[in-house]
């Protein structure tokens, strides 16, 4: 039985039980006392829902593990990552990260070099026209070109 299905199967019961003290429907002859306690019990268990749900998270945060194996590896990860893009000719300026404020900088602080954009250049349909070519064959006015070829 899976989880859901297990809260379910409680959440019914429960349901069934409030229904039944609630509305007397089984000729109980419950005092009055038990119904007024009854009306409002829904509201409770979800309170009391809530609450445990809150310190359960509270805890789980608390007592979170530290992954420290993980960590070194993802550090080693981006140092060969930021290795081998050097090796592209991707140059990463870590100077204007740390001069900027965290709402001045973009979200690409650098720029691509020829070698990872394929060597390819996009002219808009308006410089084709001023150049004299027709843009009837570029993709939404626009149309790359291979640097070899320029």
């Amino acid at each position: 039985m899976t989880k859901l299905l297990e809260w379910l199967l409680g959440v019914s019961l429960i349901g069934v039980a409030w229904g039944l003290f609630t509305f007397d429907l089984l000729d109980l002859q419950l005092p009055p006392q038990c119904r007024e306690l009854a009306w409002p019990m829904p509201v409770y268990l979800l309170v009391v829902f809530g609450c445990y749900s809150l310190a359960t998270v509270g805890y789980r945060v608390a007592t979170f593990n530290d992954c420290e194996n993980a960590a070194k590896e993802l550090q080693a990860q981006i140092k060969e990552a930021k290795e081998d893009l050097k090796k592209k000719g991707l140059k990463i300026n870590n100077d204007y990260l740390k001069q900027k404020s965290s709402s001045e900088v973009p979200l690409i602080p650098f720029k691509l070099p020829k070698l990872l954009r394929g060597g390819q250049t996009v002219k808009r349909g308006a410089d084709l026209q001023s150049e004299g070519q027709s843009s009837e064959n570029t993709r939404s006015g626009c149309e790359l070109r291979n640097q070899s070829a320029v």
